[in-house]
C-alpha cells in the first residue's frame, strides 16, 4: 500500500484492515485466521491420503480419500463458530450475513477443486514411483465423481450448520444422506415420463463419453452448492445470533 508525504511516494508496511477487501474475502480471510491454530491437524489430511493410497495399492484413491477428509476440514469454521461465538464477531465487524454464507460456500467449492487437483497429483507422482500403470481419463471420471459427491454432502450438512449450529447438527445433518437411497425411487415414480427421459438421454450421454460424465458430474456439484446456498442464506439470515 502506497502512500503520498513530502517526500513523494513511500511504500507503507502491510497491514490488514479489511477496508481493500470485499466483504467476502474478509469472511474467507477471518475464518482461514481462526483455523490457523490447527494447521496441522488439517495439513494431516493429505498425509493420510497418500497413506491409504499407498495402503490400497490404486493410485487413484488419492484423490477419493483426499476428498472425503475434506468434508471434515470444511466443518472446521462452523465448529469454531459454535466454540468462540464468531458470528456475533463476524457481525459486529459489520460483515452482513450473506457475506459470511457466501464465504463458506465460496471457500468449499475453491477447497473442492484444489483438493481434487492435488489428488490427481499426487496418484501421478504414486504412479510414477512404484510402477504401477494410471488411466488418465478413468482418474479424472473418480475424482469428478466424488467431487460431484462432496459437492452433495455440504450441500446437505451446510444448511443444518448455518441454521442450528454445528455441535447441535452434526448427526442431524447425515439422516437426508442415509434417506437418498429411499428417496431416489420414490422421486423417481412421481417424475412425468417426459423429465425420465430427459434423465435417461443424459445418462446415456455420459455414459458413452468420459468427458461428458466428467461434466456433468460437476455440474450436478455446482447445481448442489447453489441450490444448498439459497437454503443456507434464508436459514442464516432469519437465524438468532
Amino acid at each position: 500500500m502506497s502512500s503520498w508525504n513530502r517526500r513523494g511516494w513511500t511504500r507503507s508496511s502491510p497491514t490488514w484492515d479489511g477496508a481493500d477487501m470485499t466483504p467476502v474475502i474478509r469472511a474467507i480471510r477471518l475464518d482461514l485466521l481462526a483455523l490457523r491454530p490447527y494447521r496441522r491437524t488439517l495439513a494431516l489430511i493429505p498425509v493420510l491420503a497418500v497413506g491409504v493410497s499407498l495402503y490400497q495399492g490404486d493410485p487413484r484413491v488419492a484423490p477419493a480419500m483426499l476428498l472425503a477428509y475434506l468434508v471434515f476440514g470444511l466443518n472446521y469454521p462452523f465448529a469454531l463458530a459454535d466454540r468462540f461465538g464468531l458470528d456475533i464477531l463476524y457481525a459486529g465487524l459489520g460483515l452482513r450475513r450473506r457475506d459470511v454464507v457466501a464465504a463458506r460456500y465460496l471457500t468449499a467449492a475453491v477447497a473442492v477443486l484444489i483438493a481434487g487437483a492435488v489428488g490427481m497429483l499426487l496418484s501421478i507422482v504414486q504412479s510414477a514411483v512404484t510402477g504401477r500403470d494410471l488411466d488418465l481419463s478413468g482418474l479424472l471420471l473418480v475424482t469428478a465423481a466424488v467431487q460431484a459427491g462432496v459437492g452433495v454432502v455440504v450441500g446437505v450438512q451446510f444448511p443444518f450448520y448455518l441454521k442450528f449450529g454445528y455441535m447441535r447438527s452434526k448427526l442431524l445433518s447425515f439422516i437426508p444422506l442415509l434417506l437418498v437411497p429411499v428417496a431416489l425411487p420414490v422421486l423417481g415414480s412421481l417424475l412425468p415420463e417426459g423429465a425420465l427421459a430427459t434423465l435417461e438421454r443424459v445418462a446415456a450421454v455420459a455414459t458413452a463419453s468420459s468427458s461428458a460424465a466428467v461434466a456433468v458430474l460437476l455440474v450436478l456439484a455446482v447445481a448442489a452448492l447453489a441450490g444448498s446456498y439459497a437454503v443456507g442464506l434464508r436459514l442464516y439470515t432469519a437465524k438468532d445470533l
